[in-house]
């Protein structure tokens, strides 16, 4: 790993810039350069923030031992911690995050745009549960699916919506050996407009970029031409 080489090089930047606060945007690998470049600072730190995703806890930290040990040096470091969720806050004390420190619990990815998510006008009738990741190597899939006849058991009239699942598939098969197709829909790739300036000639791809490192990844990736406003926001 080169994060003591690089942290060395963090600390003499952060030395230099003298900033009001630092973020990191996740724990691997950004909070733990952080946090070992802290290790090297002198005099007074600036506040030192940092948000975390589920996967910083459940399928990270506990990787490796060295993953631990910058995980755990991490928490101990942080001022402060944002989540988007109250478990992960859990998760985080469980890790060596103190319970003294401030913590702050709100929609991740720049919050929740109220044009497109808002209350309906009455109480839905029937339950909807959606998934939104889409299918991914390293989450458990299947237990997901597994879970669904034990909802019915209890709500038959519970429907379960698979953001970009359409034509995967493991999971349609999933969902016939489960007897559950009738529960649920598998739906395409969510594309925003932001994204369609990025890939504008391959619209119908849907591909999603969540930040300018990833737009450029994925262009590359698939072969597209990205657009000197792809991926800003």
């Amino acid at each position: 790993m080169t994060i003591p080489r690089s942290a060395q090089k963090l600390s003499e930047f952060i030395q230099e810039v003298q900033p009001d606060i630092v973020h990191a945007l996740r724990v691997p690998y950004e909070g733990m350069l952080t946090a070992q470049a802290y290790q090297k600072l002198s005099g007074t730190k600036p506040p030192f923030l940092a948000s975390i995703w589920g996967n910083d806890f459940t399928l990270h930290a506990p990787s490796t031992p060295l993953m631990s040990y910058y995980t755990r040096l991490t928490m101990k470091t942080v001022t402060a911690l944002h989540a988007d969720c109250e478990r992960d806050i859990r998760l985080a004390h469980e890790w060596g995050f103190s319970g003294d420190k401030l913590t702050l619990v709100t929609p991740g990815n720049g919050g929740v745009r109220s044009d497109v998510f808002y209350p309906n006008p009455e109480p839905a009738k029937n339950p909807v549960i959606i998934n939104p990741r889409g299918f991914r190597a390293y989450v458990r899939n299947e237990e997901f699916f597994k879970a669904i006849p034990l909802v019915l058991a209890k709500r038959a009239d519970a429907k379960f919506i698979c953001s970009s699942m359409a034509g995967v598939a493991q999971a349609i098969q999933w969902t016939k050996e489960l007897g559950i197709e009738d529960a649920v829909q598998f739906k395409p790739p969510a594309f925003t407009r932001a994204n369609g300036r990025c890939f504008p000639q391959r619209a119908d791809r849907g591909l999603a970029c969540h930040s300018r490192w990833h737009a450029k990844f994925t262009a590359r990736r698939h072969g597209l031409r990205m657009f000197p406003d792809c991926g800003r926001s």
